[in-house]
């Protein structure tokens, strides 16, 4: 689960980026945290390169990632 010291540097953001979710190997469009649904592993993950295609699942379902934490860019 990801965990954070100073949550001032954390905003509350209601976007539909967060419900969608990623093939193993597709591209985010948003650097970020991204979680496992199925497994729980998270990973950081930036914008334009795709997602890893393995990791270790102690079951047989599908790999399937979530947006959990976006990384905004400064302006």
């Amino acid at each position: 689960m990801a965990s954070y010291k100073y949550g001032k540097y954390l905003l509350r953001y209601e976007s539909d980026q967060f419900d969608k979710e990623f093939e193993p190997g597709s591209v985010p469009y948003n650097s970020g945290i991204y979680r496992c649904k199925n497994c729980g592993e998270e990973i950081a993950a930036p914008e334009g390169v795709p997602l890893p295609a393995q990791h270790r699942h102690s079951n047989s379902l599908p790999i399937v990632w979530q947006l959990l934490v976006y990384a905004a860019p400064r302006d």
